[in-house]
């Protein structure tokens, strides 16, 4: 449970309440197995959570609440995201930052990033991208693309305007450096910098900002191995395998990934009509700097 926002909430002087999501820890290997675990997470916890937390408001104030929010960032913003969708009754207003939604894609997609640059086996692969480099890179990014809103101020404002092309960055006479690429890097970074299509040309998800490389966290993503999330979520809870190597990990993994969609997890379709007409209000908001999560993940792919 986190606290720390469990203390924010009663500052500002609300009966708060919070969740585990089901499980202790942060280790998804609770899910192998466990499919109500997993249903937990996805969406259940938290209409339990809103449901305990109105009796135990009425059982100690001897009345009724009046109304009910709900505050939670990244899973904790798809996780709103769901509740308006799935239980339009549990809140009067929601606040959903940087939600995870288009969860088995966003989960794909992080570990396709890590392939790119060699993972599992990064070591000894040419596409291998060490963290001195991306600091080349990201000084590169913002070289080509800060100036496109009409100000150098080391902002890419509309990161969907910036068109990177690594190959400014390519190694003279194939002369390798410590700030240059080689062409297999090069490819890499192109592959990172584009959306993510499925094996029938259909959108996945769409590429990493330019700009969010220069977040210390972007090496979550950028270090050449397999982030923890898409790690657990296709051993655990997709595949119901531990034993699985990311050396077989493609696009088909992620299109299965789609098909099963454990616990409904997605969040990416629905009618918020429901939620609407109780006089709901949803909040939601997304930097363009997220090194895990893309805010253009908004936009579903079109019909």
């Amino acid at each position: 449970i986190d606290y720390t926002n469990l203390d924010y909430g009663t500052s500002l002087h609300f009966a708060s309440i919070a969740s585990d999501n089901g499980h202790d820890g942060n280790d998804g290997i609770v899910f192998l197995n466990h499919p109500e675990v997993i249903n937990d997470f996805a969406f259940r916890a938290i209409h339990v959570e809103a449901l305990i937390g109105k009796q135990i408001v009425e059982a100690y104030y001897r009345r009724p609440h009046h109304k009910s929010y709900y505050l939670g960032c990244s899973t904790g913003g798809r996780q709103g995201t769901q509740a308006a969708l799935k239980f339009p009754g549990d809140f009067d207003g929601i606040v959903a930052g940087s939600p995870a939604t288009n969860f088995n894609n966003l989960q794909g997609w992080s570990a396709m990033l890590g392939r790119y640059i060699g993972a599992p086996n990064a070591t000894d692969n040419p596409s291998f991208i060490p963290p001195d480099l991306w600091n080349v890179i990201a000084q590169e990014v913002l070289k080509q693309c800060d100036a496109l809103d009409g100000v150098l101020d080391g902002i890419i404002t509309e990161p969907d305007a910036c068109q990177f092309r690594p190959e400014a960055l390519a190694c003279i006479h194939n002369e390798i450096t410590s700030s240059c690429l080689a062409q297999p890097q090069i490819d890499a970074l192109n592959k990172v910098y584009a959306p993510l299509y499925g094996t029938s040309g259909d959108l996945l998800y769409p590429r990493y900002d330019p700009g969010a490389e220069a977040d210390g966290d972007s090496q979550d993503l950028l270090s050449g191995s397999i982030l923890s999330f898409p790690n657990d979520w296709f051993r655990f809870a997709v595949l119901n395998d531990s034993t699985f190597s990311f050396d077989n990990f493609n696009l088909e993994t992620i299109e299965l990934a789609n098909v099963i969609n454990p616990g409904s997890i997605a969040t990416f379709s629905g009618d918020l009509s429901a939620f609407e007409a109780r006089g709901g209000k949803f909040l939601t908001y997304h930097g363009r700097r997220d090194q895990v999560n893309q805010a253009s993940s908004y936009c579903p792919p079109a019909d």
